[in-house]
């Protein structure tokens, strides 16, 4: 449970913390994906396969950093980048689809959620 108390907590605080630019740092994307794996231990890949929320390497890329119109030469950035709202969407599902398999017990312990009786 402490594991997956843990990858909770650090999916929420991305999406929290996530930086307001449209283009967001593979670093945090990184982290995304080492906490779903964490989910996926707890629940087994049966109930929550990670790689349904993973964000695709193909989305996650070097921005173009300036480019010469005389010559058609493009330099890249070194570090990878990803769209804001393609992390966010996956963010807000992962959340989501946790909320939805977990037991009352669970919810309880991962979000504070006490059913009216």
């Amino acid at each position: 449970m402490t594991k997956l108390l843990v990858a909770y907590s650090t999916l929420i605080a991305l999406k929290n913390n996530l930086p307001d630019s449209y283009h967001i740092e593979e670093k945090y994307v990184e982290q995304f994906h080492v906490a779903l794996k964490q989910i996926s231990e707890e629940f087994g890949e049966d109930i929550f396969d990670s790689h349904d929320f993973e964000i695709p390497e193909k989305d996650v890329v070097h921005r173009l950093a300036s480019a010469n119109s005389r010559t058609g030469e493009k330099r890249y950035t070194r570090e990878k980048f990803c769209d804001r709202s393609l992390l966010m969407t996956k963010l807000d599902a992962s959340l989501n689809y946790v909320q939805l398999i977990s037991s009352a017990e669970d919810k309880e312990k991962i979000m504070g959620f006490h059913p009216e009786s």
